[in-house]
């Protein structure tokens, strides 16, 4: 459908619904340097590249279903890259405004193995605004490497889950963390980056 797949909406802009335009500008890619200092190294510049799917601002139906549009109207509709058709929630539109300042600061953040190349990090309600306290704001994304000292972010999606969601917060484990500096450095220099091996309980 012309106009709605995700980068349709970033080239204008802007998503409108109801007359009402909803700024997409701090969800275009971006590229910044920053400056890692391992313990008795010299700094390494690593050039960071960051990227935002449309499931940051979308939801989609659940398994086996289909969001029907034809009685709202097709305004919220928001084809993502694999095609699908997925639902513009101003909830996580709101909570998407922090998203640039967060991949920003990564390396100054703590980072948890998702799966295997997914990674997370929480974001409390001190920078989510409206939510109360305790709120976990679930970013998943994931970091390779495009070059020597250089890498890319893609953030793949990022909520507040609701009693619709259908799942339970992802429940880490503190020794699946790994420092936001590490792992953008490791990617960056071609290092490994290994999820630590399960504990017998």
């Amino acid at each position: 459908m012309k106009g709605k797949y995700w980068p349709d909406h970033l080239a204008l802009g802007y998503i409108e619904i109801d007359g009402v335009q909803h700024s997409l500008e701090h969800l275009k890619p971006f590229c910044y340097v920053v400056h890692i200092e391992e313990q008795g190294k010299a700094e390494t510049p690593i050039q960071v590249t960051v990227e935002f799917s449309s499931h940051c601002v979308t939801k989609g139906p659940r398994t086996g279903e289909l969001i029907d549009f034809s009685q709202a109207g097709f305004a919220p509709l928001v084809i993502d890259q694999r095609r699908n058709w997925r639902k513009f929630l101003p909830a996580r539109y709101t909570a998407s405004t922090v998203l640039p300042e967060i991949m920003r600061t990564l390396s100054q953040r703590s980072c948890f193995f998702a799966s295997e190349r997914n990674y997370l990090t929480l974001e409390m309600n001190e920078v989510i605004p409206g939510y109360p306290e305790g709120t976990q704001y679930e970013i998943y994304f994931n970091v390779k490497q495009r070059g020597n000292l250089s890498v890319h972010v893609y953030v793949e999606s990022a909520y507040v889950r609701d009693p619709c969601s259908g799942s339970d917060p992802y429940r880490f484990r503190k020794e699946d963390r790994i420092n936001g500096w590490r792992l953008l450095l490791n990617r960056g220099t071609g290092r490994a980056v290994r999820r630590p091996p399960s504990r017998r309980r």
